[in-house]
């Protein structure tokens, strides 16, 4: 599928389609919107995907490797559990993390333009967050990352902090 440039789905073609990796598919510019039941999707080294993800209600894993012009829309993904983001995603400047309730575990990596994250809310269900290799990042929430983090979030804090830019 490599050469594949579009994906023509103009019918629920894939009713029950639950898990989705599409990898190395370096002219691949859309996936189908009609993927109602996606509940895991893989995304890997697609170079000119351009995507708008399709209705995120079921989506509880997603993992976004090497697709610089993948934009996730910061929309809500009421269910997502995980969600990984490496070396893509070139316009994310604001991770918000009100759009992902049930969020588990982040990792971010390698994204270039990401500079903070945000948050008005409390976010229980966050055990993991993971940010490595992002050189414009500047700040966690400033206010609300729970209570087990505010030692981390002190000493991470860009420039003053004491494990700032540690690896």
């Amino acid at each position: 599928m490599n050469e594949r440039e579009e994906w023509e789905c103009k019918t629920t073609s894939f009713p029950r389609l639950q898990h989705l990796s599409v990898d190395q598919c370096p002219k691949l510019k859309g996936l189908s919107e009609q993927l109602l039941h996606l509940k895991k999707l893989f995304i890997c080294h697609c170079d000119k995907l351009i995507m708008s993800i399709m209705d995120t209600s079921s989506l509880q894993l997603f993992e976004i490797v090497s697709c610089p012009l993948v934009n996730v829309p910061m929309t809500h993904y009421n269910f997502l559990e995980q969600l990984t983001i490496d070396a893509s995603c070139n316009s994310l400047t604001i991770f918000r993390l009100d759009f992902f309730p049930k969020i588990r575990l982040i990792h971010l990596r390698r994204c270039q333009n990401l500079r903070r994250i945000s948050q008005e809310h409390t976010h229980n269900h966050l055990k993991e967050l993971a940010i490595n290799d992002c050189p414009q990042f500047e700040s966690f929430p400033g206010e609300g990352l729970t209570w087990e983090c505010s030692l981390l979030k002190q000493s991470c804090q860009n420039p003053e902090g004491e494990d700032w830019g540690k690896d």
